[in-house]
């Protein structure tokens, strides 16, 4: 498949270190969608809803801690050294979650103190494998390694979660320590056969600025106001914030909707609007990447964001399963389109030396839109369905505003943010 779509030539092209983290992502991927999607449920069964809902908040803000403290460390220090970080205190997490039957006394504070880990130190490394990516690509091969990881991670996950489903009520404990080793597993294989780049090239600037008489180091409080200052920058953020909202209405709003709406058999449509997702990004992602790899990006990226907030506005509003299953097909390949474009234009724009601390910024984003999503379930109560398709079509409004500004902006960004003294 990929030497027919054009690919393979390019999968040549990707360092040894690429090829190694696409390879620790579909093991990764896989061992984790066999716990995670099941999490929620998890916390429910032991604790309640109430409670439930304050430890996934409670999880999800420590993910956005650890997202901050990661992009800063991770350009102080360097890649390499936050990954393994990461690494061990998820595996840490993971194993603790699986012993934590013995703890019967304490059974959910351990549980809870689990995945505070998990999610801080998954965050932690977070921002480092995104900036790693960028530093061991080019802006020739950048955007088709980005389509490669999306397949990868989605085949992962698919895969994943299937067998955690089966598994996951009666072996819960084994799956958590399964996913331990894998994160354990990364961590050799990073400290073993990785070299940071970045640390390097750090060094000879810094030797370079010396000579200059110029600081070594970047005040952080001023990186942070560049990214205030780039228009670009703030455009982006608005628009992962919007994608990722709207990324989250499937597993939070809909899904209670179509429940309300189908009853017993929402849960049925809703595993295969799932599966239908995932099989169209599995046969179609390299397909539809290589039709239009000669056009221009910032019309990709407009395509694809229409297609994908017009399969949302559907989604809301059908109430017959054939449908929703066309909806579902429209938003998908709206996913595929934008989604690698989104990745390659912050690549562009981010400065060198800090783009640890600028896709930090840019993951919490992303978690923080997670998050915004929930708050769609308690407002059904008050709010009409038709009036929330409108809301999914202003947000697909704003996101078209958004692009056109980032193609305006996208010129002199290199001017504007690379200057941090």
């Amino acid at each position: 498949m990929l030497s027919k779509l054009g690919f393979l030539k390019d999968y040549h092209s990707f360092s040894k270190m690429i090829k190694l983290r696409i390879v620790l992502l579909l093991i990764s991927v896989f061992f984790n969608a066999t716990v995670m999607p099941y999490v929620v449920v998890y916390f429910v069964e032991r604790v309640g809803i109430n409670k439930a809902s304050l430890m996934v908040l409670g999880v999800g803000i420590a993910g956005i801690l650890g997202g901050l403290l990661g992009g800063k460390l991770g350009d102080k220090y360097g890649r390499k050294k936050m990954i393994i970080l990461g690494e061990i205190g998820t595996g840490i997490g993971f194993f603790l979650a699986c012993f934590s039957s013995v703890f019967t006394e304490m059974l959910i504070a351990i549980i809870f103190i689990s995945f505070l880990l998990i999610y801080f130190f998954s965050g932690l490394s977070g921002p480092a494998y995104s900036a790693y990516i960028i530093d061991e690509t080019t802006n020739k091969n950048r955007k088709s390694v980005y389509v490669v990881l999306l397949w990868v991670s989605n085949l992962s996950f698919a895969l994943g979660s299937i067998l955690g489903g089966f598994l996951f009520k009666q072996y819960s404990s084994l799956l958590f320590f399964l996913v331990g080793c894998s994160s354990i597993l990364s961590c050799i294989c990073i400290a073993i056969f990785i070299q940071d780049h970045f640390i390097k090239r750090k060094v000879e600037t810094n030797n370079i600025r010396v000579k200059n008489q110029l600081k070594p180091n970047s005040n952080k409080l001023k990186v942070y106001q560049h990214m205030l200052k780039a228009p670009i920058f703030r455009f982006l953020v608005l628009l992962t914030l919007i994608l990722s909202l709207m990324n989250n209405q499937l597993p939070y709003y809909l899904s209670v909707h179509y429940v309300n709406i189908f009853e017993t058999e929402g849960y049925t449509i809703l595993g295969f609007l799932r599966s239908e997702n995932t099989l169209i990004i599995f046969f179609l992602t390299f397909v539809i990447t290589n039709l239009l790899k000669k056009v221009y990006e910032m019309i990709s990226l407009l395509f694809g964001v229409m297609l994908f907030f017009i399969g949302y506005i559907a989604l809301s509003m059908g109430e017959i399963p054939s449908i929703l299953y066309i909806a579902m097909a429209i938003m998908s390949i709206g996913q595929i389109i934008y989604s690698p474009v989104i990745q390659t234009i912050s690549a562009d724009v981010i400065p060198d030396e800090h783009r640890s601390t600028y896709l930090s910024i840019l993951d919490v984003i992303g978690h923080i839109g997670g998050l915004c999503a929930f708050l769609f379930v308690p407002l059904m109560q008050y709010i009409q369905p038709f009036k929330i398709s409108i809301i999914y079509g202003v947000f697909g409004f704003i996101s078209l505003i958004i692009i056109y500004r980032i193609k305006q902006n996208r010129k002199e960004v290199k001017s504007t943010i690379t200057n941090v003294s």
